[in-house]
Order: structure tokens, then C-alpha cells, then sequence
């Protein structure tokens, strides 16, 4: 029989939890596992999906399967996991919120993303990189022999390679930079938006101003550079592409206890609901990011006006 005192300490576990007998009946449940499901203890198994639930655990059961999962996706089309053990009585369910389950998933993405990101800077640098070069230095010697006979009609096709070449070239040397962080890895994250700015600023097509109240040589953990580096890339090419802004400002806050990433546009800035109908992967890729080191990303915006982007991260 189930007393208050086990209710009570059903209700402060931060997994759902479902325990039913053969027959469908509820022998325990906690609130979050019916605010879940949007049922009462008497109403459970009369919803399609906790029929599905009892038609898997009852499949399972008679293969002798005591240890299992069984996903569902609920009519908003996401996804949920549920544990279930059985043992010769009863059946235990337990659902691990999806927000827990999606971070962790995304975690090991993200890693593995920047492992594969690194792989491929190096296969460029160290690969192809001494490959161009070969190429341009036999390309040169090609075209002082050909300069030297007068039977060449046209060496700008020569010329013209060796300036393809070139572009490649240095088109490589700037991806491979792209996908390997160097200033980040090497000096850290006031070195690194600094560079960024500069690139940038480069281009003639916008100007970028960059404050920090940090020391250059400053470091943080590898984790939290690299992940607030990608995030300021992010909303720096945001900033230039979607909002067309021409002047941006760059701010890295250290506080005693946090650090602030802030971008400021004056782009054409969007309304809430243009924001919430137009949430791509990258502000996604932010929010991950930004959840992952426990820290908060927050954007406010006025049409014509601008954006304002920060992220926050604690430091303890």
C-alpha cells in the first residue's frame, strides 16, 4: 500500500517514475511522470501512447527481456524515453527528462565535431599544404624555360595557372585556420577575437570594434574557449549576413565570478515572432553550447534598430 511518506519521496526524485503490475494497475507514479503523460493515476493506461507503453513491456516480458528501453514521440513530435525494468511481479518505468538526454547527446555531437575539425586542419596543413607548394615551385621553373623559348605563343594559360595555384592555396591555408582555431589554442580568447576582428574588418564591409577589460594572456578552461569562440563566430557572421549590419562592437566582460560574450549590431534587427518562426541551427548551436556550460544566451532585438546579443558563463 502506498503511504504519504512514499508519495512524498516519489515526488522529489527528478526522474519520472511509473510502477504498474501485470494487470495495468498502478501501483506507484510520481507527479512528473503524470504531468508528462497529462494523466491521473486512474486515467494512465486508457492513452495511446501507455497502451503502446503496456503492449512493448508485455512483448518484452514474454521474451524474458528484463532490462529495456521504449521511446515515444508525443504529438508535438518530440521524443521520450522511457527505462523500464521488470522483475516477476511488477514492472518499474522510469523517464529521464529529454532536456538531460538531448545536452548529453549534443555534448558528445559538439566534441565530435571539433575532434573532426582539428583532423581535417591537419590533413589540409600537413597534407595538402607541401603539395601546393611543390606544385608552384615546378610551375615557376616550367614558365622561366618557356619565357626562354620564343617559339611560346601563349604563356598567360602558364601564368594563369600560377595564379589558380595561388588561390588555392591560400584559400586552404584559410580554411584549414577556420577549422583549427591556432590564436584560440595558442594564446586564448582575447588574442582570438581580436585576430577575428581584424579578419574581418579586412574585408571593407563592415566595421568591428573589439573591448575586453580581460589581460591578453588571460586563459580559461579549453572547454569554455573553444565553445565561446564558436559562439561569437556565430553571431558575428549572423551580424554581417542576415542583420547587414555595418557597425558591430565585440565585448568580453571577466567578473569576478563570470564572463560575459556581448555582440551589438545595427542591422535590421527582427520582431519575437519573426525570431521565434526563423530559429535556425545556429542560434540552436548557441543555446547548446551556452547550456552546456551552465551559462544563459539571451538576444533582444528592435526591427531597424538592431540586435543585442549576450552569453553569459560562470566561472566556479
Amino acid at each position: 500500500m502506498k503511504t504519504q511518506s512514499i508519495q512524498s519521496l516519489l515526488d522529489s526524485i527528478d526522474e519520472g517514475v511509473l510502477c504498474i503490475n501485470y494487470a495495468g494497475q498502478v501501483i506507484a507514479s510520481n507527479g512528473r511522470i503524470e504531468a508528462l503523460l497529462g494523466l491521473c493515476d486512474e486515467e494512465l493506461f486508457k492513452n495511446s501512447h501507455m497502451q503502446y507503453l503496456q503492449q512493448e513491456l508485455e512483448a518484452h516480458r514474454q521474451q524474458n527481456i528484463t532490462h529495456f528501453e521504449v521511446a515515444i514521440t508525443k504529438e508535438d513530435h518530440t521524443l521520450h524515453i522511457f527505462k523500464c525494468i521488470i522483475n516477476a511481479y511488477e514492472v518499474l518505468v522510469l523517464y529521464k527528462p529529454t532536456e538531460t538526454i538531448e545536452a548529453d547527446s549534443l555534448s558528445a555531437i559538439l566534441e565530435g565535431q571539433e575532434n573532426e575539425r582539428r583532423r581535417l586542419g591537419r590533413e589540409i596543413h600537413d597534407s595538402i599544404g607541401p603539395l601546393m607548394s611543390f606544385i608552384r615551385l615546378n610551375l615557376d621553373a616550367v614558365i622561366e624555360k618557356i619565357h626562354d623559348n620564343t617559339v611560346m605563343q601563349h604563356p598567360e594559360l602558364i601564368e594563369s595557372i600560377s595564379e589558380t595555384v595561388d588561390s588555392v592555396t591560400s584559400d586552404l591555408r584559410a580554411l584549414s585556420h577556420r577549422l583549427v582555431p591556432r590564436t584560440l589554442d595558442e594564446f586564448g580568447l582575447y588574442s582570438a577575437f581580436n585576430s577575428l576582428a581584424y579578419k574581418l574588418n579586412h574585408s571593407k564591409r563592415v566595421n568591428i570594434e573589439f573591448y575586453s577589460n580581460m589581460d591578453v594572456d588571460v586563459r580559461f578552461d579549453n572547454e569554455l574557449e573553444l565553445n565561446l569562440y564558436r559562439c561569437g563566430q556565430e553571431l558575428l557572421y549572423n551580424a554581417i549576413r542576415h542583420a547587414r549590419a555595418k557597425q558591430i562592437l565585440i565585448q568580453i566582460i571577466r567578473h569576478k565570478e563570470s564572463i560575459i560574450l556581448m555582440v551589438e549590431d545595427d542591422g535590421v534587427g527582427f520582431s519575437k515572432e519573426v525570431k521565434d518562426a526563423n530559429h535556425g541551427i545556429g542560434l540552436t548551436n548557441i543555446e547548446t553550447r551556452t547550456k552546456l556550460l551552465n551559462g544563459v544566451f539571451s538576444l533582444d532585438s528592435v526591427p531597424e534598430k538592431g540586435t543585442v546579443a549576450s552569453i553569459e558563463i560562470p566561472l566556479n
